[in-house]
């Protein structure tokens, strides 16, 4: 693949029914306000970015080991075909701000160097972000999922921010490190939230949340301050091998708590 200033190449679109590129070095890729029939892109690299605002994809679309040295941007894009996103490094900023997703969306195995933005999307599938790393925010505010969100296998080195988002499918959070804040500010969830084998090294704050399922915590270790200030649970929630090793506030809140023998540390009530 070129070298950045050896690049010169971009691919712009305002409509195509299908799309394939692989093994190439390209400067950037246009589709603003493009109609997509399906796309595919497998070993390339770009230098100045992706800019896909406004696009509608109706099939599939999907980018595997590509590396963008530029800001990738699909805000207020329509997903009609499932988008994913396989064995990709994005260097500087991704969003995906106020999409709507028909279909699933996929992030496994990725680097996301810049702030990863999937603010105020409307998703009616699952939304799934896998064994990825992290070294920005990861911002996911605002946000509706129908159908539930994942965040698996996730290294997480910056903060991340889900506040006032509504899920109504299962939110599930596992095998993961976040070494940073993270915040559910004012989140409603009218499905279960499960968060297991999880190491928080930074703060964590669910304050003002609305939580009708069960929220279940299982061998999650806090090691800074846990707030529950004001929210409201209206299934218990339980605790099962959790340490936690800063304070727990549930001042305010409304909840039924369930621990279990193994769960260590002190709450305030």
């Amino acid at each position: 693949m070129g070298r950045r200033e050896d690049v010169q190449h971009r691919i712009s679109l305002t409509t195509v029914e299908s799309l394939s590129v692989s093994d190439a070095a390209v400067a950037s890729i246009e589709m603003v306000a493009a109609v997509v029939g399906a796309a595919n892109f497998t070993r390339v690299s770009i230098t100045e970015g992706i800019d896909f605002r406004g696009g509608t994809l109706q099939r599939a679309m999907r980018f595997d080991n590509v590396e963008s040295i530029g800001p990738v941007t699909l805000d207020r894009s329509t997903a009609q075909g499932p988008l994913c996103f396989v064995d990709c490094v994005f260097r500087d900023d991704f969003t995906l701000v106020a999409a709507a997703l028909l279909t699933p969306l996929m992030l496994t195995d990725c680097v996301f160097d810049g702030k990863l933005s999937l603010d105020a999307v409307s998703a009616a599938d699952p939304v799934l972000i896998e064994r990825s790393e992290t070294g920005s925010e990861l911002s996911l505010n605002a946000g509706s999922y129908a159908a539930g969100l994942e965040l698996s296998r996730l290294d997480a080195k910056a903060d991340v921010r889900l506040q006032d988002a509504a899920a109504s499918g299962r939110f599930m959070v596992e095998s993961s490190t976040f070494r940073s804040a993270l915040s559910l500010d004012r989140m409603q969830s009218s499905a279960p939230l499960e968060i297991c084998d999880v190491t928080f090294a930074g703060s964590v704050s669910f304050h003002s949340g609305t939580y009708c399922g069960e929220v279940a915590f299982r061998n999650v270790e806090f090691q800074g301050p846990v707030i529950f200030d004001s929210a409201q649970f209206h299934s218990p929630v339980v605790f099962r091998d959790v340490r936690f090793l800063g304070p727990v506030s549930f001042r305010g809140a409304c909840s039924e708590i369930v621990c279990g023998s193994s769960t260590s540390g002190s709450m305030e009530r």
